[in-house]
This record gives structure tokens, C-alpha cells and sequence, in this order.
């Protein structure tokens, strides 16, 4: 063995150090045969004390006596070299095949049970006597390979609240709760335990639920100054502190209850000046030893940290220090963002002091700009209504109410003690955005055409040039879609050439160039076609994936001569194909399914993408511009699948592998399906695992599955010079819809129709043939759309061969041409739309988060902003943009076929740092995404964490994810790239989002909510594994 060792350190991380011998203490370098090298383990003896963290000074249990007796870790210097940290000392070396259960010792450290909880003091702001918390167990644990946690037991005041075993379903396990808090101290523990039935309980947590009139604690208060005197105005705000740093240091506690002898104290100001202050005792035990005071001190110009005090008391005795609200006034310190949207905004968070009281239960009331928002005005936080989130005495999150764009806002709060000041607020769509910026293009490979001709014979050469030459489809260049990879760090490719290309990324934003791949196992297979949508299966090990790719020869008859197909002796056989690529160097080819419409341009089989059960839904772009068959796109009617997306259940073992029809009239099979008589196709009976999920679009060129479980489909309009439209069923000579079959000889602006054939059957004795074709409307062109499309949704585009196999009198008709219509309508957006991606990331303060990205073609690129329901820009270039997707770091890859290359844009620095200010002052680290957002609890599962300032003098130390330890493996400023390793996932919840939390060497965190989804994988025995 030789080169370099990058031992991780997994398990109680935080109570251990490690170093190696490399430059930066990561790795073990100049490794040599027989050659010793040292690793550094410091014990630092740190546990984890609910929340926070608490140096210990020896290994001992803690005060519950409930927590572990010791730290166990473990340095993993590859697969199969483990080495075991027990307290100080190494108990064990293991060397074990990868995927085996390593040799523990220690056993009963194993076991990590972990409760989060809202917040540990609690303040009964309404009076009723009672609060209530949210406690958490999901990130509970166990760190043996192989095992999971399957019962749990929560305690409240040394009493069983809740009690549930899931050793035959682990979804069934009750893993977070809330209770109702009386005032006063309340204890809380968690006992947990494995399928081996080991049972270990974590520390007891003290939970305080405190009246109005005793806030522990400290009021801060500014006060205005004054000319000639130092009394304060109403302009008073009180600042109790935020989520993260109480305003407090330490507040002071009670000790004994006995006369109190005078106290001497510090008053520290945060930025480093101090005073004196005496409390004074008293021997009158009648006044139940309270003492009021107040200190006031001078600031002078405003420092770059906020304001705040440290209180120390020195003497025999302890002080509590509380406070009372009652009888506050509201005051409003801070609204954020202080932008509202017009329409359905960004959820909008208060904070301040006074806003709710036991007298203001029935009159507290949230102002804005005319409207009035009462306290009981409440809304969920999974619903999209407007209203009230969370209304406390210091903090208020709301969800606004739409309001008309006005610069002159503001917001403020009305409560029995008074109203608020007038906090400004400005409600603009425009502005919200003003700050979101990304910086231009940045080219990562370019002349990618020339990198696939290096693999190349010159026959295939001399003929890959003469279709360049050929085919407007292909003079372009080269990338049609794109997808990343499940290893969380490469970007893969599929070309208008056939080939599939990938690349590796070291960083947010750097490629390592021989990293480069090029694949050809399709192109070997299917020559003439074209790699329109890829995608990887979610279900699939990491290490071992399936790549899906939607391909179809483009252009096809229209480079071989036939530009319009126009009668009976024409033949298109249907050359869509879905298949499956696997193995190493994806060199396994399996054609999944094939018998898919294709047209005679670039309307065919297009993006696909999967749910999070395992489904491939695949784009069946339509064959005409409105419904009738038209020269300008090639001459081919629709047919029962055109013009909609399919479901193809890719894991079903009785998936029909090819798509079989029979004529409609006569139900007889058809044996070379033809797309040029496509129209008097229906399905054949028996087709297993494919089936027509959405209907009624046009060019559906790509969709994208959210991680909110929504699907959104863009749809290139009609042209108004590429085809008349549909908008009827048959009405001539007694005609019904039945009567339809394919297009007589008839027609238009008295041109005839291109296609018409003679009936396949034979018209009955007396009778003469009928001319059933649908009513003809006008030609008309139309903006793109985009939709978020659901199962059985129809979105207006006529499909009369569908229309008549169905019975859906809809798909007649155009919506354009019937607004009536029952139809989902979706987004207006400019031509052409080619890509669409979620955008996971919350950098820019969350304002695009889970909105939906969209390509413009080699213009730009638009987001439909889902709080608004509106289409915005995002950029105006962006390089020749074909397909888009997004990446780490709020990264967008673009795949640009115009211009040969892959490139991607990342946010503009300066422009983060407006939303980060505080987070730039501290230094402290944001994560803004996680690649990818799901996984196989079945199988290792490589990540990649995007955001900043992960090494600002420090470095991340651990990484959880839905409360499970993940190992690190590389690191810089904006990236952190790992694994989740299968052992510890087992008892995860399927198919929920769960927090990303990422742990630093200076014991501060950050933490990415709902942003990752453990997914259930099928059985290993499935034959399609």
C-alpha cells in the first residue's frame, strides 16, 4: 500500500481529536511498505449534554447517573481498518471485509439516545398555567453496524408519557411528541433500545415553564437619550435575546433562602467595558428577600456587535434574576426580511417584546398596511394559507396576507397595553428579488463534440459530420440533458450524438479534466439515436447505479429524404426507447421499454425523472403543433401516448418491455405498428406497468419531481405557422366520435391535409364511407407553460386518437379554443423552455427555496416563484442554455447545446453577504443544500453539502443527518463531501424530510432543516436489482 490515508474519526466525535502526519493533519502521506506511521488521538472528554456541550473532568457517569460511563469512537483508516477509542485509551484494532460487523467492545456505549427540545425555558405568556413543548428523539442511535433503535420510552417528571416498540415496522415508533408543562421545573429523559435488547437512558433534561411575572432572566432596555436629563422616552425597546445567544450570560440562580448580606457584582457590556454595582441584602425575611434594581449605562456610537450584558454576583450566596412582561407596551425591534411580496410573500418573522400578555389574549392584533390579523388567526406551517405561525411575547412568525405594493409600510403590534411603533416595511415583488444575483458563466468544458470524436472510427466521423451538415437538430453542437450522479460529485451528460460523458468535481465550482468519461454503450446499440432525458434510480445503491436514458433518432426520415409523410405508402415505425444502463462503465444495456411514439423533428421521447418510490416518468412529446397533422413538424398525426407524461414502474417484474397496439375499430393486433396510421391505434390489453399519468400538453420537453413531492412539467406553445388545431369531435353526416380513423382526404385554406389513408376495413354494402375527421379551427401560436401536474391531470392540448380511445370529450378540443374546459392551466412563460430543476438551496435568505427553475433556450433563465405564483427572472444569459440543473452551493449547471460546452453559475459573493451579515461577523458557517436530497437507508450513501465558511477558523468535525453520524472524507470553505453509512439508518423514517447538521471543531453547528429523505429500496431478491 502506498500513497496517502485519510483516517475519519465517526462515533463521539466531539469527545476526541485526531491527527495525522499530513501537511494539514487530514492524511497520512509518503506511506511506503513496512513503514510506520503515527496518528495523534487527544481525549478531550466532552459529552453531549442535551443540546450544549459540557467539558467533564473525568470519565464518570453524569449527575442523572442515566448516561454512558465513557466516549467510544472510531477511526476508520479505510474499509476494512478500524480502530476502536474507549475513553483514553484504543481497546481494540479490527480488521473486517467491508459491509461485516466490526468486533465491538464496550457494547453498552453503543447506544445514543438523543432529545431536541423547542427551547428549555418556556414562558406562559397567555396565563392559562401552561405551556406546551415539542421534544425530539428522531436523531437517536445506535452506533453498531447492522443494529437499529427500535423501542422507545419518554419520561416527564419521573413518569412514562409515551411507550412504543417497532421491531417488525420501524415507521411505527413514536420518535417526537408534546406535551403541556404546568409552571415550574419539570424533568424529561429518553430511554431507548436495540433489536439485541439493550436499553440505555440519556441524562435528564431540566425544563422550565415560567409565568409572565418571573421570566428568568434579565431585561435589556434602550432608552433614547435626552437634553438636559437622563429620563427615557416611549421610544423604548426591550431585547431579550434571539434563538442563539441569550442577551444574559449567566442569569444568576437562588441558593439558600436566608438573609441576604450585601452582594458585590460585575456588569461586563458585550464590548468589553465593565462597571460596579452593590445589591444591597436585607435581614427583613417578611419581604421574602427580593430586591428591585436597574443599572443604566451611557452607549455611545453603535460597535459592530450587538449589545448586551454579563452579570456576575460575589459572595456566599446566589441571586435569582427575573423579571416581569405584564405590563409591557409592544415594541417592535426587527422585522425579517422587511420586503413583503405583494401576493403569497415569504414567511415573515417579529421580534421585539410586549406582544402578548394575559389582558391581550382577545385584542392582540398584527397591523399591516390596512390589515388587521388577530392572535387567533392561525394557519399551519405545511399549508399555504396566510395567517399566524407563532405568536409569543417576543417573537411572531406570520405567514402575510396578499396586500396591495405600496413603499410606505410598515408593521405593528396592538395589544391591551398599547400599540406598537410603526416598523417600516416595504411590500414589493420587484424588490425582493434585487438582491439575488449570480455571477456569469463559467466554463468548464468546452468543444465537446471534438472530445467524443477522440473514440471515434473515421467512418463514424465522416458520417457524425455529414449529419452536422445535415440536420439543424445537430449543427448546433452537442449536450442535450444532464443529471448528477448518486456519488454526489459527478455530472453526467447525454448528447444529440448517442453517447452519455461525465465529469468529476473537486469543488462548487472546479472539474478535474481526466476525470472525463465517455460512454458509448447506446450509441453502439442505437446509432442513429439521440439521448434526450437521463436520470438515475433514487432506489438504487450508490455504489452500484442504474442509469434510465429516454433516446430516440431525431430528425430521422427527415434526414433520410422524407421531410412530410403523406400517405398510405409511407412507414415511421415507432423508435422510442426507455432503457437501463448499469455495471462498470455502464457497459450493461438493457432496453426497458421500446414501441414509444418519436416524430419526425425534435418533438419525441423527451426528460425524464423518478419519484420517490421507485417510478421513471417519462415525457411523450406530442407529433402536431394544435392536432392536426402538419409538413412543419414532419407530417405524423398524434397517437394514443403522444402528448403526455407516462408512468413506467421500472421495479415491477412483469414491466411489459415493449409497447404493443391493435386497430381501434377491429381490436386486431397490429404487427408493425406505424406511426403515420398512429391515429388508429389503441393500446392492446395486457400492458403491465406503463400507463398515461398526465395528459393534454404539447411539447412536454422536461420535468422535475420536488422535494415537497410535486411534479412540474414545461410545454413549448403552439406556432402559429406550423399546423391548424383541433377543436371537436366528428360532427359530419351523423358522425360520432367512435367514427374517427386517422384523417380523410379533406381540406384547408384549399390545401389538402398531407395525410389521409384509405379505411383498413370494409365499408358495408349500401353505405358510403364517411369523412369523420374532427372539427378543424383556426392556426394560432402560444407562450410556453409550465405546470405542476398531478395523476389523471389534463393541461388543453388536443389528442384526437386518445380522445376517441378514452372517451375524454376534452382532448377534442384546444383550451385556447374553449377557456370553459376542465383543465389544470399552469404558468404563462416565454418560448422556448428547455430544462426545469428544483431549487433546493437557502442561500439569498430562503427567497428561492423550493421555487422552480427554468431554462429559457440560450436566453436566460426564469424560476416560477411558488409563494407569488408568478414567473420571474433569474438571468438574462447564461451562456446558450439548453437544460439547467441545480447543484451544490446554489450552483446551477447548464448544459448548452448552442455552444458546445458545460459550464454553471454560482451566487454573487457580495450578494450572499447581504443577507449573512450577522453570520459573516461571527464567522459562522451556513449551510445552504444537500446533493443529493435522497437515498436508500439500504445501502452507503454518498453526500455532498454545499454553503460557507466551514473553515473559517475551524473545521467541520462531525455531520448528522436525521440525527445519524455520517462520515466526512474531504472538506474546504464551501463543500463538505461524505458518506451515510448503511448500518446506522435502519431505523430511519421513510420518505420524510429530516434536518442536516454539521458540527465544528469550536463546538458551534449549523443546521440545514428538512433538506435529506431516507427512501425504502426494494427487497434485495427483486430480479431488477
Amino acid at each position: 500500500m502506498s500513497g496517502k490515508l485519510y483516517p475519519k474519526l465517526y462515533g463521539d466525535v466531539e469527545a476526541f481529536t485526531l491527527e495525522a502526519s499530513g501537511s494539514d493533519g487530514q492524511y497520512i502521506e509518503n506511506i511506503e511498505p513496512k513503514k510506520s506511521v503515527n496518528i495523534t488521538v487527544t481525549y478531550i472528554a466532552v459529552t453531549w449534554k442535551g443540546e450544549q456541550l459540557r467539558e467533564e473532568a473525568d470519565t464518570q457517569q453524569d449527575d442523572g447517573g442515566h448516561g454512558p460511563e465513557t466516549n467510544a469512537a472510531f477511526v476508520r483508516l479505510r474499509n476494512d481498518v478500524w480502530l476502536l477509542l474507549v475513553g483514553r485509551n484504543v481497546m481494540l484494532t479490527a480488521v473486517v471485509p467491508r459491509g461485516s460487523e466490526p468486533v465491538f467492545v464496550a457494547q453498552e456505549v453503543l447506544l445514543h439516545p438523543v432529545v431536541k427540545m423547542d427551547q428549555a425555558t418556556a414562558i406562559d405568556y397567555d396565563g392559562d398555567g401552561e405551556e406546551q413543548l415539542r421534544f425530539d428523539a428522531t436523531g437517536s442511535h445506535t452506533h453498531e453496524w447492522g443494529n437499529s433503535v427500535v423501542a422507545y420510552t419518554f419520561m416527564l417528571d419521573e413518569s412514562i408519557y409515551e411507550h412504543t416498540e417497532c421491531y417488525t415496522d420501524e415507521s411505527a415508533c413514536v420518535r417526537e411528541f408534546s406535551a403541556s408543562l404546568k409552571i415550574g421545573t419539570h424533568t424529561a429523559s429518553l430511554t431507548i433500545g436495540d433489536r439485541k435488547g439493550r436499553l440505555l437512558s440519556g441524562e435528564n433534561h431540566v425544563v422550565h415553564v415560567a409565568s409572565v411575572d418571573e421570566i428568568p432572566g434579565c431585561a435589556l432596555s434602550l432608552y433614547a437619550a435626552q437634553d438636559g436629563h437622563d429620563g427615557a422616552t416611549s421610544d423604548m425597546s426591550r431585547w431579550l435575546g434571539s434563538d442563539s445567544e441569550p442577551i444574559v450570560g449567566a442569569p444568576l440562580r437562588q441558593g439558600e433562602e436566608s438573609p441576604l448580606p450585601p452582594q458585590w457584582g460585575t456588569i461586563e457590556i458585550l464590548d468589553g467595558s465593565s462597571d460596579w454595582m452593590m445589591l444591597e441584602g436585607t435581614d427583613n425575611r417578611a419581604s421574602n428577600n427580593r430586591v428591585s434594581f436597574e443599572v443604566r449605562w451611557l452607549v455611545g456610537e453603535a460597535g459592530s456587535s450587538r449589545d448586551g450584558v454579563w452579570l456576575e454576583v460575589k459572595g456566599k450566596h446566589h441571586w435569582r434574576i427575573v423579571h416581569s412582561q405584564r405590563d409591557w407596551p409592544p415594541f417592535v425591534n426587527k422585522v425579517t426580511p422587511d420586503v413583503i411580496q405583494p401576493k403569497r410573500g415569504q414567511d415573515v418573522t417579529i421580534q421585539g417584546a410586549g406582544f402578548l400578555n394575559p389582558e391581550s389574549l382577545e385584542n392582540a392584533t398584527l397591523l399591516l398596511n390596512g390589515i388587521e390579523v388577530k392572535l387567533d388567526d392561525q394557519t399551519d406551517s405545511n399549508s399555504t394559507e396566510p395567517g399566524i405561525l407563532e405568536w409569543t411575547g417576543t417573537r411572531i412568525n406570520y405567514r402575510p396576507h396578499p396586500t396591495t405594493e405600496d413603499t410606505a409600510s410598515g408593521i405593528q403590534i396592538r395589544t391591551a397595553k398599547g400599540t406598537s411603533n410603526l416598523y417600516p416595511v416595504k411590500v414589493s415583488a420587484a424588490a425582493q428579488m434585487r438582491d439575488v444575483k449570480y455571477g456569469q458563466p463559467k466554463t468548464l468544458l468546452t468543444g465537446l463534440f471534438d472530445l467524443l470524436q477522440e473514440n471515434t472510427t473515421e467512418a463514424e466521423r465522416l458520417q457524425q459530420q455529414e449529419r452536422k451538415l445535415l440536420s439543424p437538430f445537430l449543427r448546433g453542437g452537442l449536450g442535450l440533458t444532464g443529471d448528477w450522479g448518486p456519488d454526489a460529485k459527478t455530472f453526467f451528460v447525454g448528447t444529440a450524438q448517442g453517447k452519455l460523458m461525465s465529469v468529476m468535481f473537486t469543488s462548487n465550482d472546479e472539474i478535474d479534466p481526466r476525470s472525463l468519461r465517455v460512454y458509448d454503450t447506446i450509441r453502439r446499440a442505437y446509432p442513429e439515436d439521440s439521448l434526450i432525458g437521463i436520470a438515475f434510480d433514487p432506489l438504487r445503491d450508490p455504489l452500484d447505479p442504474h442509469l434510465y436514458a429516454a433516446h430516440a433518432p431525431i430528425y430521422y426520415w427527415w434526414r433520410n429524404g422524407v421531410q412530410c409523410f403523406k400517405g398510405e405508402n409511407d412507414y415511421a415505425a415507432f423508435l422510442g426507447k426507455i432503457s437501463r444502463l448499469s455495471g462498470p462503465n455502464f457497459a450493461t444495456l438493457e432496453t426497458l421499454v421500446e414501441g414509444l411514439p418519436n416524430g419526425n423533428g425534435d418533438h419525441s421521447m423527451n426528460g425524464i425523472h423518478f419519484d420517490n418510490e421507485g417510478n421513471l416518468y417519462a415525457n411523450a412529446g406530442s407529433q402536431t403543433n394544435a392536432g392536426w397533422p402538419d409538413c412543419g413538424l414532419g407530417g405524423l398525426p398524434e397517437s394514443h401516448l403522444t402528448g403526455s407524461v407516462l408512468k413506467i414502474e421500472v421495479h415491477n417484474p412483469d414491466l411489459s418491455s415493449k409497447i404493443e397496439y391493435v386497430y381501434y375499430k377491429t381490436r386486431e393486433p397490429v404487427e408493425n405498428p406505424n406511426q403515420v396510421e398512429g391515429d388508429r391505434y389503441d393500446l392492446a390489453d395486457g400492458i403491465t406497468g406503463i400507463s398515461i399519468w398526465a395528459t393534454g400538453l404539447r411539447n412536454n420537453y422536461d420535468s422535475t419531481y420536488s422535494t415537497k413531492g410535486e411534479t412540474y412539467v414545461i410545454m413549448n406553445g403552439p406556432n402559429s405557422w406550423l399546423g391548424a388545431s383541433v377543436n371537436g369531435e366528428p360532427e359530419d353526416r351523423g358522425c360520432t366520435a367512435a367514427d374517427f380513423d386517422t384523417w380523410d382526404e379533406i381540406y384547408l385554406d384549399n390545401v389538402r391535409n398531407p395525410l389521409f389513408l384509405p379505411k383498413p376495413y370494409t365499408v358495408p354494402k349500401g353505405e358510403e364511407p364517411k369523412q369523420c375527421q374532427p372539427v378543424i379551427g383556426p392556426q394560432f401560436g402560444g407562450p410556453d407553460r409550465i405546470f405542476r401536474t398531478s395523476e389523471g391531470a389534463h393541461h388543453g392540448h388536443p389528442n384526437p386518437a386518445r380522445a376517441r380511445n378514452t372517451g375524454d370529450t376534452r382532448q377534442w378540443h384546444h383550451h385556447v379554443l374553449r377557456p370553459n374546459m376542465e383543465y389544470t392551466p399552469g404558468w404563462e412563460i416565454p418560448s422556448s423552455t428547455t430544462g426545469v430543476t428544483e431549487y433546493r438551496g437557502t442561500c439569498f435568505g430562503g427567497k428561492l427555496h423550493n421555487d422552480i427553475l427554468v431554462s429559457r433556450w440560450k436566453q436566460g433563465i426564469y424560476f416560477l416563484d411558488l409563494r407569488q405564483e408568478e414567473i420571474r427572472t433569474l438571468t438574462d444569459d447564461t451562456g446558450k442554455n439548453l437544460d439547467i440543473v441545480y447543484g451544490p452551493g446554489c450552483s446551477i449547471m447548464i448544459v448548452s447545446f448552442d455552444k458546445d460546452e458545460l459550464a454553471l453559475i454560482t451566487p454573487d459573493e457580495e450578494a450572499l453577504d447581504s443577507f449573512e451579515t450577522k453570520e459573516v461577523g461571527a464567522g459562522a458557517a451556513v449551510i445552504y443544500d444537500i446533493l443529493p436530497w435522497r437515498a436508500p437507508r439500504e445501502y452507503d450513501a454518498p453526500f455532498t453539502i454545499g454553503g460557507r465558511r466551514f473553515t473559517r477558523e475551524k473545521k467541520p468535525a462531525a455531520v448528522r443527518i436525521g440525527g445519524v453520524e455520517a462520515e466526512i472524507s474531504s472538506y474546504d470553505d464551501t463543500r463538505i463531501e461524505g458518506i451515510v453509512r448503511t448500518g446506522h439508518t435502519g431505523d430511519k423514517p421513510a420518505k420524510k424530510l429530516v434536518d442536516v447538521e454539521v458540527i465544528f471543531s469550536d463546538h458551534t453547528t449549523a443546521l440545514l432543516k428538512e433538506a435529506f429523505m431516507f427512501l425504502n429500496a426494494p427487497p434485495q431478491s427483486d430480479p431488477d436489482l
